[in-house]
């Protein structure tokens, strides 16, 4: 069994070997005196978390608010995944939001309401220790926006491996984004701590076979796979999924939702830092690892994704050891970053 004497919840001066990499954190997002912040969290978050986040932001603005109300649960693209009303508006009238729900609602109308006013939003779910691992440094903030602005304006993508994965999709007219775990006036939302790209292609123009191997990650599963699933896609759809066990539990996951939008292929990219580890069960951990590709399927309309899909779930798969092209740009060769 692992320890126990460490991990979520409360310990001795947590706060304070967390408030140094947050503070940095909000600074390097241009967080500013004249700021209106709002802190938005819920019952279930960790108050060790929230009351770092509290402390840095009360000392370098003059102007906070926090807001805390109940977990939102459900489907994605729900109002049951949404806050209230009330807190939206205050959040659209504020400057930048500090977002730390149990369950995060970026894929949400809402969201993109209170993205649409200008306001930046920094959304963190991840529990202390990977907030002090992955905490954002300009090595990988610097990676990650050179291989985003590479991605960005090419024509397509193409994935491969050895197990028989080979998809190819168009980029035409989609813009990467970079997700380094701080904002900035061009990155106006983030997810703090990540180092990753992403692009949503243009859904109905991925094709091809999608292959996860045994220790796969896949993040809504919390586990690395440990059987071959062959998946066939065909118009950016999951029209067949083929292999044992685990793959019935897949099949069994996308006809939960009866809803044929989440087999749609939401976003594509590669992880970027160094630093992740596999040996996790945080999401974020994963979709960083340095040189493993992304492929999620279901909502993308997300203003930093600006997808078409609309749908009640997203899952995010990585591969391991697999090939990134970007048209004819070889960007990471079986799981190495090469760019």
């Amino acid at each position: 069994m692992g320890y126990s004497g460490i991990g979520q919840g409360q310990s001795i001066g947590k706060d304070i070997w967390l408030y140094p990499i947050i503070e940095r954190t909000l600074k390097l997002s241009g967080l500013k005196k004249s700021d209106k912040t709002l802190i938005y969290t819920d019952t279930n978050r960790n108050r060790n978390i929230f009351n770092a986040f509290y402390t840095a932001a009360n000392n370098l603005c003059d102007l906070v608010f926090a807001v805390v109300g109940k977990p939102g649960y459900g489907p994605h693209a729900t109002k049951s995944r949404e806050p209230d009303p009330r807190v939206i508006k205050l959040m659209s009238e504020s400057d930048f939001i500090i977002d730390l729900p149990t369950n995060h609602w970026c894929y949400t109308h809402a969201y993109n309401e209170v993205l649409d006013s200008g306001v930046k939003i920094l959304l963190s779910c991840s529990d202390e220790e990977l907030i002090y691992r992955l905490a954002p440094i300009d090595e990988i903030i610097q990676k990650t926006e050179k291989a985003a602005d590479i991605i960005t304006g090419k024509s397509k993508i193409r994935i491969v491996s050895d197990v028989g994965t080979d998809i190819e999709m168009s980029i035409r007219g989609r813009v990467c984004n970079a997700q380094v775990g701080a904002v900035s006036e061009k990155r106006r939302w983030d997810n703090f701590p990540s180092g990753l790209t992403e692009i949503a292609p243009v859904e109905d123009s991925v094709n091809g076979t999608l292959v996860i191997a045994p220790g796969d990650p896949v993040v809504e599963f919390d586990k690395l796979i440990n059987e071959q699933i062959r998946c066939e896609i065909r118009g950016g759809e999951i029209i067949n999924i083929e292999g044992g066990l685990e793959a019935k539990h897949l099949r069994d996951w996308f006809d939960q939702w009866e809803d044929p939008a989440v087999k749609v292929i939401a976003h594509t990219g590669f992880g970027t830092d160094f630093r992740a580890t596999i040996f996790s069960t945080e999401a974020m951990d994963w979709e960083s690892l340095e040189g493993g590709i992304n492929v999620a399927f279901g909502s993308n309309f997300a203003r930093f994704l600006n997808g078409k899909n609309v749908a009640k779930s997203h899952i995010d798969i990585i591969l391991m050891n697999t090939s990134f092209y970007v048209d004819d740009l070889l960007m990471v060769d079986k799981g190495k970053l090469v760019f």
